[in-house]
């Protein structure tokens, strides 16, 4: 689990394996005049979650106003459709949809979160990219456009889990009992 905490190299083993189907640069500030990317596009600076240091850069006078940052950065399409967490809690699978009508980044102030029907391709997704990082709870990100493409944004190893529904819930009580019996056997 301490490799989730560099979200770039996660992402750059989730890029080599396929879990990410777009094109991405990964730069720094001093390589900003090499991204291949078509406005508008996403600029995340260095290991932050949680939508930290995450900006929506619009316009070639957008970026070229940018101030330099330290470190790597991922440089990503900015994709229209619905903010979707494939919420994963042992065995089960949970959707999570997350609007935000004041602000881009979605898990920001005012977001709204409710359960969503997630389809078999994308739980598969989730689940795959999950095992790979032997992970048994994870939140899997994504935008998911009207016609049920999805595009991997990221991989949680500390997902919220609380308040999003009773079953969910019901669900994460049971995972932490079990995980808690398991470490009492050891």
């Amino acid at each position: 689990m301490i490799k989730m905490l560099d979200r770039i190299n996660v992402f750059k083993l989730c890029h080599r394996a396929r879990f990410v189907d777009h094109q991405i640069d990964i730069l720094t500030s001093n390589e900003r005049s090499r991204i291949s990317l078509k406005y508008p596009f996403v600029l995340k600076i260095g290991n932050v979650h949680r939508g930290q240091d995450k900006f929506l850069i619009e316009s070639r006078e957008m970026w070229n106003a940018f101030s330099e940052w330290q470190g790597l950065a991922t440089i990503e399409p900015y994709f229209m459709g619905h903010s979707v967490r494939a919420l994963i809690i042992g065995d089960k699978t949970f959707g999570v949809q997350i609007d935000n009508e004041i602000n881009w980044i979605k898990n920001q102030a005012g977001a709204e979160i409710s359960c969503v029907q997630l389809s078999d391709k994308l739980i598969r997704h989730a689940n795959e990219c999950a095992k790979m990082f032997k992970l048994d709870c994870a939140g899997v990100d994504y935008i998911v456009e009207d016609d049920g493409t999805f595009h991997f944004l990221e991989i949680n190893h500390f997902p919220g889990l609380s308040n999003i529904s009773d079953e969910i819930d019901k669900h994460v009580e049971k995972f932490l009992d079990e995980k808690m019996r398991q470490i009492e056997l050891c």
